[in-house]
Parts: C-alpha cells; structure tokens; sequence
C-alpha cells in the first residue's frame, strides 16, 4: 500500500476534478477577498466618520468653552434677579406714592363736598329769600305803614 496512492487529491487523482475545485476555489477566494476589500474600506471610512465626529465633538467643546456660556447664563439670571428686584422696588415706592396721592384727593373731594353743601345751603337760602321776599317786603312795609300812621 505505500505506493499506491487512491486518495482524491493526491498525484493520482483525476485533473480536471481537482483544476475544477481549484477553479472554484479560487473564484471563491476571489469573492471573499473582493467582500474583505468592501469590508476594509467600509471600517476605514467609519474610522474616517469617528474620526472628524471627534474632532467635531472636541472643537465643540473648545467653543463651548471659549464662550463661557454657563457663566454667562449666570451672570444674565443675577442681571435679571437685581433688575426685578428694581422693579419691585419701584414699584412699591410708586404704588406708596399713589396711596399717598389718592388719601390726599380723597381729603380734597370731601373738602369740595363740604363747600358744595354750604355753597347748596346759600343758594337755597337766596331762591327762597326770592321767592318770600316780595311777600316779606310787603309785609315789613305794612308794619312800617302802621308805626306811621299810629303815631301820627
């Protein structure tokens, strides 16, 4: 049995079976090797892609902080604190010196009330004198025309 060879694949096998699997073998290879190229050139694009998305990232945060925007949205909400606590104060001082302001116009308006009501009772008092005096004066008269002629 040591010379003889009955094993496929040795000296002793049939060509064209072996140039046909080493034919298929070989366009099989070629595939793979045609799919690993696809799949390199796709990871050292996506190597490419992590790359610039770092660098993108990391630019970012070299803006981020250059411009400082934490500290500067701090700095507006103290700014916004102290301008509304301006305002409040603003506005209790005016809304103080509008009570103060409507006290004294009430006062006025109760003064004017007052005078109106004499101003009223005075005039009341002259329609009425207008309208009784000629019967007064009548009457005053006729006193006065008795006095006279009783004397004399």
């Amino acid at each position: 049995m040591a010379g003889s060879r009955t094993t496929t694949g040795g000296a002793g096998a049939n060509p064209r079976g072996q140039g046909a699997q080493l034919t298929r073998l070989a366009e099989g290879q070629a595939t793979t090797n045609q799919r690993l190229d696809e799949i390199f050139r796709r990871m050292e694009r996506a190597e490419e892609v992590a790359a610039e998305g770092r660098d993108t990232a990391k630019e970012l945060v070299t803006i981020l902080r250059e411009q400082n925007t934490g500290a500067k949205i701090v700095a507006l909400q103290t700014e916004l604190r102290a301008g509304v606590a301006e305002l409040r104060q603003d506005f209790v001082k005016a809304n103080g010196t509008i009570r103060t302001d409507l006290d004294a116009l009430e006062k006025r308006v109760e003064d004017l009330e007052a005078d109106r009501s004499k101003v009223v009772g005075v005039a009341g008092f002259f329609s009425w004198m207008a309208k009784t005096a000629p019967w007064g004066i009548g009457v005053i008269m006729a006193f006065i025309a008795g006095i006279e002629r009783a004397k004399g």
